[in-house]
């Protein structure tokens, strides 16, 4: 009993100390200077005492005491916490209808919070009385000796595996952001995976990763650095990593021997309903996670509890969504959600219901199903700031008002090949947007992308066709994009001139750390200065790939810094008839693709640092060279340890 009031103490510390620093930063909704004297009280010394208390040593009815003050206290916060959200989607309603203006005059604003004002001072009375009635129960409680600050770092572990007793003691030292983040990965069923980014993107949506309140520091980078603590302290354990076509994912799982401590840690704020359950679920519970068939029986139980925040549904809800009409009710009496999470196997079109817009807390959406038709009241969801879509295929967005989601981070679509809406460039928040296609309409120009300078990852530019002029490109201020990893610059047909594909290749200087550039029907002429020149070069490009490109020369004459550090190159369906000299003075080029160059006849000398080669569906005549022992082609790459000409490995003397 004593343990299970220590955990759940711990996690009510550290949801109350969240909202309470929330409370006092706000600038919406203005609260007396009693009720703040209140606030700091709590937060500064209250709070800060409790790990310090030996509850095994406090009397049953004292302790009990406590955990329902705690309880009670908790459960005002989240309502205060409510309170703050409703007063802050005002806010950004009025921002988006008036012009997306955030400079609101503050005398609106009061006016539209003046009912919230009313609602939160009755709430904060009930919260000082709660304050007041803790400090008194905690004032003569018997305390431990305090400890300091966990750091993984230091904990003088005696082998690479730390033993259980180290993980209890390596928790009772995380901080409060962190033990909440830990607490979150519990309400997962036993083996399941994590995804390191859709774990850190539910922790966002719940309002649990903590910045510096600098501009520069972002919340995924905050909650990157709590995922990697909770790895380093073994709490995660990584288990694979999966490339996909748009982004790589990492998945981990929850370490075997705490398994038991995460059922403490999430107590009755989290519940997961699986095989065999059976009875009521808590009324606080906050987290709800479903892996189960959808019985009448749950579909009840899941809709009694209207103070739940996340809803994921990991069983397939297909037939539920008409013969119960799931969404219409999840929508309407689930009002205070921030993660909602639902899949389904079934390839039918399915209108998502108006509904939706009441979801006004909304800050995490994954429809996991095939093809979700989308409604206008969607675009009303302006806390959103993760929309995952996985597999789902010609989606569809109903409203020319999408990009009203001024607080969207993260677009994740696995197939994002006819999934767009226009004046994206409004979404300067976006750190994830798969693909970009650029139309010759209004909305859908190069230049949304401007100040879309948080974009990072994988990003591919399509429509290229439809830009006209060197100026007009470079208004994407590419070379500004410093987070992007992966990116490509996409000519989907032949329209446009080489004349100005080069001159908008130009203008779309990618940044100089860019780690992978890829360029799909190139046919200008000549290469831009940023791949020639000796400024302004992306100088750390280590991944080159070239498909359909029909320049004269596949390269400069001379080798300059843009390919100087190369470690992969792939020509697709090119048009040369031979490759530079240079690429034999490329000093860290270990992979190189050749495939469907129909003009190529000779082969140049290549680095011993090749290690793995393919030349396949070229020319029948310069194949056949390649695997011809003696033939000059074959002499420079019969070194090469993993060679394949065709389909087949080619067997070298080594």
């Amino acid at each position: 009993m004593a343990d299970d009031d220590m955990w759940g103490i711990s996690m009510a510390r550290s949801i109350i100390s969240a909202v309470v620093r929330r409370l006092l930063a706000s600038e919406l909704i203005i609260i007396s200077s009693d009720a703040s004297d209140k606030l700091r009280n709590l937060e500064a010394w209250i709070l800060p005492q409790l790990p310090l208390f030996d509850l095994q040593t406090i009397e049953n009815n004292r302790r009990h005491e406590l955990e329902i003050l705690m309880r009670e206290l908790k459960s005002a916060f989240y309502e205060a916490d409510d309170i703050l959200d409703e007063a802050e989607y005002r806010r950004l309603e009025e921002q988006v209808d008036g012009s997306t203006s955030n400079q609101i005059p503050f005398m609106l604003l009061q006016n539209v919070f003046t009912d919230l004002t009313i609602i939160l001072t009755e709430l904060l009375k009930k919260i000082e009385k709660l304050i007041d009635d803790v400090e008194k129960t905690v004032a003569n409680l018997p305390r431990t000796e305090a400890t300091g600050r966990y750091d993984a770092r230091n904990l003088g572990l005696s082998s690479d595996e730390p033993t259980k007793e180290d993980l209890l003691w390596s928790y009772h030292h995380l901080d409060e952001q962190l033990k909440r983040c830990f607490a979150y990965c519990c309400i997962f069923p036993r083996e399941h995976q994590l995804r390191r980014d859709e774990i850190i993107n539910m922790w966002m949506a719940e309002g649990f990763i903590k910045t510096s309140g600098e501009g520069d520091e972002d919340m995924e980078e905050v909650g990157a650095r709590y995922f990697d603590e909770l790895v380093e302290a073994s709490f995660l354990k990584p288990t694979q990593r999966l490339r996909l076509k748009f982004y790589e994912i990492n998945e981990f799982k929850i370490n075997d021997m705490l398994h038991d401590l995460a059922e403490k840690v999430a107590g009755s704020d989290g519940l997961r309903i699986e095989d065999g359950w059976s009875g009521e679920a808590p009324k606080d519970v906050r987290h709800l996670v479903v892996q189960t068939s959808l019985s009448k029986l749950i579909i009840e139980e899941i809709l009694k509890q209207e103070n739940l925040r996340t809803l994921i549904i990991y069983t397939d809800i297909g037939d539920k969504l008409t013969e119960e009409n799931l969404f219409e009710r999840i929508f309407t009496r689930l009002r205070k959600l921030r993660v909602l999470r639902v899949h389904s196997h079934h390839y039918n079109v399915y209108p998502v219901p108006a509904s939706i817009g009441q979801l006004k807390h909304l800050r995490y959406l994954a429809f996991r199903f095939h093809t979700p038709d989308l409604p206008s009241t969607f675009s009303k969801l302006y806390h959103i700031q993760t929309l995952d879509f996985g597999p789902c295929r010609n989606l569809s967005f109903l409203s020319v008002h999408m990009a009203n989601l001024i607080n969207l981070h993260h677009i994740n679509i696995e197939y994002p090949d006819e999934t767009s809406f226009p004046n994206i460039g409004r979404l300067t928040l976006l750190k994830v947007l798969p693909l970009y296609t650029v139309r010759m309409e209004q909305g859908y120009e190069i230049h949304q992308l401007e100040h879309l300078n948080k974009l990072s990852g994988r990003m591919q530019i399509h429509g290229l066709q439809n830009v006209q002029s060197k100026d007009e490109a470079a208004k994407a201020e590419l070379s500004n994009k410093e987070g992007l990893t992966d990116l490509t610059l996409h000519w989907d047909d032949d329209s446009c001139n080489p004349d100005v594909q080069a001159n908008v290749l130009e203008g779309l200087c990618p940044p100089m750390c860019l780690p992978k550039l890829r360029i799909v029907g190139y046919r200008g002429m000549k290469y831009p200065s940023w791949m020639v020149g000796e400024q302004n070069v992306p100088n750390e490009l280590g991944e080159l790939e070239l498909f359909r490109c029909n320049l004269e020369q596949p390269f400069p004459s001379r080798l300059c810094n843009f390919f100087s550090r190369l470690r992969s190159l792939v020509l697709h369906q090119c048009s040369w008839d031979a490759l530079p000299e240079f690429l034999k003075d490329l000093p860290e080029l270990g992979e190189m693709i050749i495939y469907g160059c129909m003009k190529l006849r000779s082969l140049p000398v290549l680095p011993r640092s090749l290690y793995y080669l393919q030349i396949d569906d070229c020319d029948d005549d310069f194949m056949t060279s390649c695997r011809t022992s003696g033939h000059p082609n074959w002499q420079k790459i019969n070194h090469i340890p993993e060679l394949f000409v065709g389909r087949e490995p080619i067997d070298s003397p080594r």
